[in-house]
């Protein structure tokens, strides 16, 4: 069924990624726009040590003393970080080590380097590698102060479980004066060592119906981890999804476990109270389903018996595009007059979804939503406006006047302005105005329903002098009732006011005088129905 648009934060919760943990575990100098505390480049200063270790299989030491002050005072041994790469000093090695976790071949890792100043008119050629592994980043044409932040996997970069090298250089770029450089503000390293055993947690529909199903989906990066899910579900070791069918919103916790360490991804499916009446299209952001628009036929036809309206006995509805003619005209594929249209236009204003009505919509407390998702807007002018109307059975129930961008339309009304009948309906979107050579096309149209209650009556006051009776009921302010009664227990009802009061409740509470009942009568049931 349709995700809905307008509830795109939620959708934000049913996300199944894992939110990265990284942890600083290489930093050579700070964010403080100044190479104050690094060496002064020199050809004989390429090597600088972060930690202790033996790097002699990278071409360092074997090195025992720990980090290396970034300023050690002597720009000519090899203690102490160069503030540059230069024409004559182009390349840098930052020796440092990565615990087990920190190297696995899926754990992430982030560089962020600080490019801090240029020698003017000219331009810098950068690249980084790992342990002499292939390139993971290089960048042409350097030409400013900028801040540049790579993140992938230890595996792709050529990460290691111990030491490790982080090479530096520069490989080109403009001169002047036959030299150039380009500083270094600061410089870090992070790497995430939390479990990342699941590649993936999705669900095929995160907002479903009463009764409906949908699937949890997921894909391992270590196939070996054993898996469960909470709600009750268990053990799901061995699988890559599961049906579920619930029966309220939830969410739902994936754990992967491997060597006592575990990884979780969430997803939450919504279960929403609204009953489908219609749904036509997919929310895919295509109308590739559709048909092509044409005034040969304006109706879709869901399932049900429309023969009193000279229509189809259709057990299901209409393919969405079912085009089988091959001699449409040219630019058009298949018959366009087969299946749900694409869009209304200027000279195809009309498409018609007609639909059997069961008694419950028609309820007059009900409420009726209608969603129409625009997709496209198209105009020989490449801009404008539109105008939609929406009616059911004949009853205009929606205008929008001023359509200049894609959008969700969806609104609500009551069962009693919806004025569904059981038996054929028809709801009629219907282009009626707008810029010329207009089009408006739609990636989904959708109808669904609530069981309503009508407001309760408060209070019913009798007046024996003028014969009346009054009834009241909280108001929504703005709003307009329909007043009926019942003299049978509410088995059938007769309407004694429309449009009370004329503009709209101006307050939370409603009062309303009946005239036409004499008190000699029994006292029949009211009702005041939201319009």
């Amino acid at each position: 069924m349709p995700r809905f648009p307008l509830l795109i934060s939620l959708l934000l919760l049913c996300l199944g990624s894992a939110k990265a943990q990284f942890q600083t575990v290489l930093l050579i100098g700070s964010d403080n726009n100044t190479t104050s505390e690094f060496e002064q480049e020199n050809p004989l200063l390429q090597d600088y040590y972060w930690s202790s270790g033996d790097f002699t299989s990278l071409g360092g030491l074997n090195w025992t003393t720990g980090q290396e002050t970034w300023n050690s005072g002597n720009a000519t041994d090899t203690l102490g970080f160069p503030r540059s790469l230069a024409t004559s000093h182009s390349q840098t090695d930052i020796y440092f080590s990565l615990t087990s976790l920190q190297a696995g071949p899926n754990q992430p890792l982030r560089f962020t380097f600080d490019l801090f100043g240029l020698k003017a008119n000219t331009t810098s050629d950068l690249e980084a590698s790992l342990n002499g592994n292939p390139v993971f980043w290089s960048e042409s044409g350097i030409a400013s102060a900028k801040v540049v932040t790579i993140t992938l996997k230890a595996g792709a970069a050529g990460a290691r479980t111990g030491t490790n090298k982080l090479t530096l250089r520069r490989t080109g770029g403009q001169l002047d004066a036959g030299s150039a450089w380009i500083q270094f503000d600061f410089l870090r390293m992070e790497a995430d060592s939390s479990p990342q055993y699941v590649s993936s947690f999705t669900t095929s529909n995160w907002l479903v119906r009463p009764g409906e199903s949908t699937s949890l989906n997921w894909s391992l990066i270590e196939p070996t981890a054993a898996l469960s899910l909470n709600q009750g579900i268990g053990d799901v070791t061995g699988r890559n999804s599961i049906t579920i069918t619930p029966a309220t919103s939830a969410s739902y916790i994936l754990s992967a476990t491997l060597n006592g360490r575990t990884q979780t991804r969430t997803v939450t499916v919504f279960v929403t109270p609204w009953l489908e009446i219609l749904e036509a299209g997919a929310d895919d952001t295509s109308n590739a389903d559709f048909s092509h628009e044409d005034a040969a036929d304006d109706d879709y036809f869901f399932a049900g018996n429309f023969a009193s309206i000279s229509g189809p006995v259709s057990t299901a509805p209409e393919p969405l595009n079912d085009d089988i003619d091959t001699t449409t005209p040219a630019g058009r594929t298949g018959d366009p007059r087969i299946g749900f249209e694409r869009a209304v236009t200027e000279f195809d204003p009309v498409i018609n979804l007609r639909f059997i009505g069961q008694p419950q919509w028609s309820d007059p407390a009900a409420r009726i939503r209608i969603t129409a998702d625009i997709l496209n807007l198209s105009s020989a002018s490449g801009t404008g406006t539109h105008q939609l109307e929406f009616s059911l059975n004949g009853k205009p129930v929606r205008s929008e006047n001023a359509i200049t961008t894609i959008r969700l339309i969806q609104f609500e009304i009551t069962g009693i302005a919806a004025a569904l009948v059981t038996g054929p309906n028809v709801l009629t979107i219907r282009r009626t105005g707008g810029t010329l050579a207009g089009s408006v096309g739609f990636d989904y149209v959708m109808m669904d329903w609530l069981p309503g209650t009508p407001p309760v009556i408060s209070s019913i006051t009798d007046d024996p002098i003028l014969g009346t009776r009054t009834i009241s009921w909280p108001a929504q302010t703005g709003r307009s009732y329909t007043i009926q009664k019942s003299s049978d227990g509410g088995t059938s009802w007769s309407t004694l006011a429309i449009g009370f009061p004329s503009g709209g409740a101006p307050s939370a509470s409603l009062s309303w005088e009946d005239r036409a009942t004499p008190l000699s009568q029994p006292r029949p049931d009211y009702r005041a129905l939201l319009e």
